[in-house]
Formats: C-alpha cells, sequence, structure tokens
C-alpha cells in the first residue's frame, strides 16, 4: 500500500514537473507572437528585442515573461535617434489569464538597465510621438484582448533618463535611478509605497539657469490611491537632495487630458549645511567633515492644472541667514553667507516666471562678493536687472577650499558688472535703452593642475561692458612656454549670453612663440619622453562671428617649425577662412587663401597655395600628402616651388581623406639632384649610360592634377646631359605608378654591350628580309611601372 501510494505520488511530482518544464514552450509562440502584434498596434517606429523568455517555476503559479536587448528607434525627424533601450523587462503574468478572454493579468513588471532620450526640437517635434491612431475595431476584427494591470511590484534598476526640451530651454537628466514601488493596484483604493527609490545624479536647468547639478535623490514615500477617482494623496513621505530633506502634502487628481495638482513642500530642518549640500564643488569634496554654521528656509508649492497648454502655478522660496563653512584642516573660512530667493510664477506658461534674487553675499577668507538677480518673461523677452561686485585673491583659494594635489592658483581677480533692460533691446539695436556698464581686471593669474604639463598664466587681462560691445583693451597670457597678446571688442556679448545669439569681434593677436598643441589639448606632465602628440579635430564654432588680424613670430604646429606666420583669419559659420596668410617654413615660404570647415560631418580644406623654395626632403619627411602623392621626392635633393589649388576632407587627425582629394597646379625647380631611383638605375644598367643613374636636372617646369584617387602629370621635358626626356604618367594613390619616358640617345653614347644588342637586332631582321640601318640617334620608350 505504501509503495503504491509512493509510486503514484511520484509520478504525479513527475507530471507535475514536467509540466512546468514543457508548458513555457507550449505558450511561447502565443505570447511572443502577442507582444509583437501589441508593438505593431501602437508604436510608429523601429523596434528590436532579443530573446524572449518564459518560465513557471520562477513565479508559480504566474508565468515569469522576459524580454532582452530592448532598442526603439525613431523615424523621421529623428531617424537614428534611439528613443529607448532596455536590457531586460521581466513581467509576472497570472498564468489562467491566458486562457480566459478577460485580458491578461500583469502582478508584476522588472526594468533592468532603461536608457531613454526625450527630445523636442526647435519646431515643437516630439521623439516620443510614435502612437499610432488605432482605429476601431470592427465586428469582423475584434479587439485584441487587453493587459490588465494587477500590479503588487515595479521595479527599475541601473535606470538613465534625459529629457532635452529645445524649445523651451528646459534640460533634465537622471543618472542611475534604482526603484522598487509596491502597492495592490487591483483593488480600487490601495497605498503605493517605495522606500528605496534613489537617483545618484539629478541634473536639471532651464535655459541658463540651473536648478540642479548633479544633485543625488532618495525618495521614501507612501502615497494613498483612489484608482477609482485617481486621486492620489501623499501621506509619510520624505525627499532627500544630497543631504536636503523635504516633505510634501498634497493631492494629485488626474482627469481624462489633465493633471491637476495641489503640492506644497518644505525643508525638514533648518541647517545651512542641508542647502550647501546642493553645491556639487563642495559636495564632492570632504563633505562630511565640513563645519558649518547658519539658518536655512526652504518652502514652495505647486497648485493647478498641467496639460499640453498649460503649466500650474508654482513658488519656491529660500532664505539664508548668516551662513558659513570651513574645513578643518585649512586656516580659513567662507562667513557671512546671505541669500534670499524667490521664483514664482501664476500659472498657464513658463514664460510668467519670475525669478528674484535680490541679495547675495559673502566673504571667503576676508574676499567679498555680492550679487543680485532679477529675470522675468525669460522666455519670449528675457529683461534682466543684475549686477555682480568682487574682489578675490586666488592664493586665498587654496586657504578655504581643499585643492587637488599639483592645483596652485594665484593672481587677483577684480569685478564690478551691472546690467539691466530686455533682450529685445539688444537685438533691435536700441542700445540707449538698455543699461550695462562695469569692469573686470585679472592681473598676474598663475593657474597650475595636475591635468596640464604646463602653467596658465594671464598677465594682464582688462573688459571693459557697454550695451553694445566688451572692449579688451589689453590682454596677455602665457600657456607653458607659448605667449599671447591681443586687443580688441567683442559685440553683442549679452545677446550671446542671454539668448545664444551670434557673437562678432575683432581682434589683433601677437606672439613671439606658439604652441598650438598646448592651446588644443592639455598635455598630462609626465617625467619620460613622449611621443609626438597626433593632432585632432579642431571643431569651428557656429555662432561666432571673429575677424583676427595675427602676427606669430614662430608657431609649432605638429611637426611643422614655422615662422613669421602674418595674415587675417575670419571665423563664421563653421568655417575659418584664411586671406593672405604668410609664413615661413620648410626652407622657404608659403602663402594661403581659402578656408578650413567644420560644418559637415568630417572637416574640409579648400585652398590655394602659393609654396616658394621649399626644401624637397623637408617636405617629404614632414607631409605624409607629399609622401603619397609624390613618393619620387624621397630620391630628390633641392628646392621647389609651386602653385596649387586643392580640395578634400579630412581624417580626425587633419590629414587629407586621399579618395576626396581633388586639385591642380604647377610646380617648377631650378636646380635638382635625383639619385637611386630603382627604375632609372635599371635603365642604365640596360643601356650602360650612368647619365640615368644619377640625374641633374634644371629647369623643371611640370603640370599637374590630382583627382580620382591619382596624381596625373602631363607631358613635360626633363633635360639629361644631351639628352632630352619627355615624360608623363599617373602617380596613384595606393603608391603604384605609372609612368612613359620617351628619351632620343646619340648612339656613340651607348656602351659596348648596349651597342653590341642593337646589332644583334639588325642582323635578325636583315635575314628577315627587312632593312634597317641603324641611325646615329637612338628612340627609347620606357614604361615605368609598379609601386
Amino acid at each position: 500500500m505504501i509503495k503504491k501510494i509512493a509510486k503514484i505520488a511520484a509520478i504525479v511530482l513527475t507530471t507535475i514537473v514536467v509540466l512546468l518544464v514543457l508548458t513555457p514552450f507550449l505558450f511561447k509562440g502565443r505570447i511572443l507572437k502577442e507582444v509583437q502584434n501589441q508593438i505593431n498596434q501602437r508604436i510608429e517606429a523601429t523596434v528590436e528585442f532579443g530573446d524572449l523568455r518564459l518560465s513557471l517555476l520562477r513565479n508559480f503559479p504566474n508565468v515569469s515573461i522576459s524580454l532582452s536587448d530592448i532598442r526603439v528607434v525613431g523615424k523621421a525627424p529623428f531617424e537614428g535617434d534611439t528613443l529607448a533601450s532596455v536590457n531586460r523587462i521581466s513581467l509576472a503574468l497570472d498564468l489562467f489569464s491566458l486562457f480566459g478572454e478577460s485580458g491578461y493579468e500583469i502582478k508584476s513588471i522588472r526594468i533592468n538597465q532603461p536608457k531613454i532620450l526625450l527630445k523636442t526640437l526647435e519646431d515643437g517635434a516630439t521623439n516620443w510621438d510614435i502612437m499610432k491612431d488605432t482605429p476601431e475595431p470592427t465586428p469582423e476584427q475584434p479587439a485584441a484582448a487587453p493587459f490588465a494591470l494587477h500590479l503588487r511590484h515595479f521595479a527599475i534598476s541601473e535606470g538613465y533618463l534625459v529629457f532635452d526640451d529645445r524649445q523651451s530651454g528646459m534640460f533634465a537628466s537622471v543618472g542611475n535611478l534604482n526603484s522598487v514601488i509596491r502597492g495592490d493596484l487591483s483593488q480600487d483604493i490601495t497605498t503605493i509605497a517605495t522606500r528605496n527609490t534613489t537617483i545618484d545624479s539629478l541634473t536639471v536647468r532651464m535655459g541658463a539657469l540651473q536648478a540642479f547639478n548633479r544633485v543625488g535623490l532618495d525618495l521614501s514615500a507612501e502615497v494613498e490611491a483612489n484608482l477609482a477617482e485617481m486621486v492620489f494623496t501623499f501621506k509619510e513621505n520624505e525627499l532627500r537632495l544630497n543631504e536636503l530633506p523635504l516633505r510634501f502634502d498634497g493631492t494629485v487628481v488626474l482627469q481624462e487630458d489633465d493633471m491637476n495638482i495641489n503640492i506644497s513642500f518644505a525643508a525638514l530642518r533648518s541647517e545651512f549645511r542641508d542647502f550647501l549640500s546642493l553645491v556639487p564643488a563642495v559636495f564632492m569634496k570632504d563633505f562630511a567633515s565640513l563645519q558649518t554654521e547658519g539658518f536655512l528656509a526652504l518652502d514652495g508649492f505647486v497648485k493647478g492644472v498641467f496639460n499640453e497648454n498649460l503649466i500650474p502655478a508654482f513658488g519656491l522660496n529660500i532664505k539664508v541667514d548668516n551662513g558659513s563653512f570651513r574645513y578643518p584642516q585649512l586656516p580659513a573660512s567662507v562667513n557671512n553667507v546671505m541669500l534670499t530667493v524667490a521664483i514664482n510664477n501664476p500659472g498657464g506658461e513658463m514664460d510668467l516666471t519670475v525669478v528674484d534674487i535680490p541679495a547675495f553675499s559673502m566673504v571667503a577668507a576676508g574676499n567679498p562678493i555680492s550679487a543680485r538677480l532679477n529675470l522675468r518673461t525669460p522666455i519670449s523677452d528675457p529683461q534682466i536687472d543684475a549686477s555682480i561686485e568682487g574682489k578675490l585673491n586666488l592664493s586665498q583659494v587654496a586657504e578655504f577650499y581643499p585643492l587637488e594635489d599639483g592645483t596652485s592658483l594665484n593672481g587677483i581677480i577684480d569685478a564690478n558688472l551691472q546690467a539691466r533692460g530686455r533682450m529685445s533691446y539688444i537685438e533691435n539695436k536700441q542700445y540707449d535703452r538698455f543699461f550695462a556698464q562695469g569692469r573686470l581686471l585679472i592681473s598676474d593669474v598663475l593657474v597650475q593642475v595636475p591635468t596640464y604639463a604646463y602653467p596658465v598664466e594671464i598677465k594682464n587681462a582688462e573688459f571693459e561692458l557697454s550695451p553694445q560691445f566688451a572692449n579688451m583693451p589689453a590682454f596677455f597670457m602665457k600657456l607653458g612656454e607659448s605667449d599671447l597678446s591681443a586687443s580688441g571688442r567683442i559685440d553683442n556679448i549679452l545677446g550671446f549670453l542671454l539668448s545664444d545669439q551670434l557673437l562678432s569681434g575683432s581682434f589683433q593677436t601677437n606672439s613671439t612663440f606658439f604652441n598650438i598643441h598646448q592651446l588644443m589639448e592639455g598635455l598630462p606632465a609626465q617625467d619620460e619622453p613622449q611621443e609626438p602628440t597626433q593632432l585632432s579635430v579642431i571643431r569651428v564654432p557656429e555662432n561666432i562671428n571673429f575677424t583676427l588680424r595675427s602676427n606669430f613670430d614662430r608657431l609649432l604646429f605638429g611637426e611643422l617649425d614655422i615662422t613669421q606666420a602674418r595674415g587675417i583669419i575670419r571665423i563664421a559659420e563653421g568655417t575659418a577662412s584664411l586671406e593672405n596668410l604668410q609664413m615661413n617654413l620648410l626652407g622657404g615660404s608659403l602663402g594661403i587663401n581659402g578656408s578650413y570647415s567644420t560644418q559637415g560631418a568630417q572637416p574640409a580644406v579648400d585652398f590655394g597655395l602659393n609654396i616658394n623654395q621649399f626644401d624637397i626632403q623637408q617636405a617629404f619627411a614632414k607631409f605624409n600628402t607629399v609622401r603619397v602623392l609624390a613618393p619620387i621626392a624621397q630620391f630628390a635633393q633641392g628646392k621647389f616651388s609651386a602653385n596649387l589649388s586643392l580640395q578634400s576632407l579630412l581624417t580626425d587627425s587633419l590629414s587629407p581623406v586621399l579618395a576626396s582629394l581633388s586639385g591642380a597646379g604647377r610646380l617648377n625647380a631650378g636646380s635638382l639632384a635625383i639619385a637611386d631611383v630603382p627604375a632609372m638605375t635599371k635603365l642604365a644598367d640596360l643601356t650602360q649610360l650612368e647619365k640615368f643613374r644619377n640625374l641633374s636636372v634644371r629647369d623643371l617646369l611640370l603640370n599637374f592634377a590630382f583627382q580620382d584617387g591619382k596624381v596625373d602629370v602631363q607631358p613635360f621635358d626633363l633635360r639629361i646631359a644631351q639628352s632630352v626626356a619627355r615624360i608623363s604618367g599617373s602617380t596613384f594613390f595606393d603608391q603604384t605608378v605609372n609612368y612613359v619616358m620617351n628619351v632620343e640617345i646619340p648612339r656613340a653614347q651607348f656602351g659596348g654591350a648596349a651597342n653590341q644588342v642593337l646589332d644583334n637586332l639588325v642582323n635578325q631582321a636583315s635575314a628577315r628580309g627587312l632593312r634597317i640601318t641603324p641611325g646615329e640617334r637612338v628612340n627609347l620608350d620606357v614604361v615605368i611601372g609598379g609601386t
């Protein structure tokens, strides 16, 4: 009996295990098809996903479904943009709902590593508007079974989100979001709770206003949810921004097209330290040891309707009194921090926002700094009333703020700037209606940081502000061994700073020595010698219009040592145009007219070059282009001149993309010595004429063009001793050559072996009835090919 029961039990248990293993495979096709159907019915985008996995064992009696490697890629005008990518989405479905007609009941959702980009263009187009207009189902085509949310568990891990609204100027990013939310959404009234929703890095800005910058977030909250009425009420909750704790009260009501919000919030503590933690430079630097004093008051509200056309009213008030902080290991402190902030909007549209900071001041190691700001109509026509005044001795920064090892600061920055008026006054050139004045002085500044091998020194810089322009009567800096002095003016600086308008200006720049690498990229300090730094793309700004009249006594650019560089550089719309730029290099001189542009996906050049007396060996050694286009240059000694035009795309290392290279020119050389050219050496061996082995060339003149992956050389004459050779052909960019040389040689110059070869050819022709009389001059057609 016992054995029989045991046998039956074993059979039943085995059957259950087999069913648990096999059932997922039986339903996998159906569920996969349903997933695809749901996506196709709803999404106007390219959707990709990897494997679909099903299991009954993990959450029995629920079916576990996981979908991996999900990507949603937009269509025009966002073609190629990834709207969302998810490493894995896992769902738990009620097993029995798979057999019914009432829909599939989802019990839990887990989302792993979602990355979402929400973008709005200047014209208002959004990349998330991808939902199709789904027609009403016909009786012949009933609607697909719906998914019913009976959630008890929702989790996100390692989530990243970017919201970039270029129409309103709002930007937000969320880095490393982790959240677990629990509740029973199958009930009409339930409590939704989270105890561990965290964000490592939160950034929010509106135009030039930075609300949060890399702030950490930690949320614990309970929300009473009336799902029948869609009313959500805050209960116990605490939101922590870095060290600043906040509490929320109020409700959110979800209506058909609106969200009705009535929320207030306030800081749970009144300590200045908590507010100071929102400053990234302070929070990330030994914040735990920071000693602080001072009072904080912070509160705000959001009240009203939010939809596509309206925003709710909102307000934020911040007040700091007698704040101070000090690092215990440092001798000085920051004292007398006073701050009042009031941000208000009556609701309706963002342009009604008023930002008022009537007072901000502090004293840092004895250096007083104060500022104020009032901003209205920030979207349509920013109206500002702002000032900043302060004097900072940079050598004292290390007394109140811990600098990185290897960092040193010295010098004085003295600012007193004021501006008042509307942006439209600047745009319409109504400068008499816009008040702006002040001066910024920088003297004896020396900055040394560990990421640079060379110190940056600004000996003297002076800027004078007016509504029309910022005048710079004096500027002198050194970057390592490089020096640069300049004077000039910058026009429309306020329009550039406040609404990203075109910035224009004109400058006179001078330098006795400048190494461009020290400007392009900071060279890390090294004890051991390093390989020369490879050139890299220099992006030309598109929203500036500058004219630079430059005079550089000596300029290092890559491996080129340039002297007496003079000329005009105009920068506009992503293009740097060179006008009559003259310089000495490679034993000669170079004149350039043309442009360097980074408007396209790849940098491009369009140059006219006037080369005068370049040393051939130096040109071959310094320019890869010469090595590709004229490989014979490695066998030549002497100087050459050329006039040419060229157009080409450039690589990331600023070398020409040879397949795109086109142009033409003329080259001349008064005297060249060419030796040990393999083809000419073979010709010398065949003819026994040593003049082909080592060529002495005078008055060379040739025309050439490069296109279609090669350099075509038009026929030209080359005098070789008492002979004249006519040469033409092509050099291909893959280093192969194809040339023909026709040369007439006096027979008297042939060696004995060569004459014997000619006599044998004449005798063979006579034996066949041909009467050939060798002349005194012999024509040779020499084909030169290969690599």
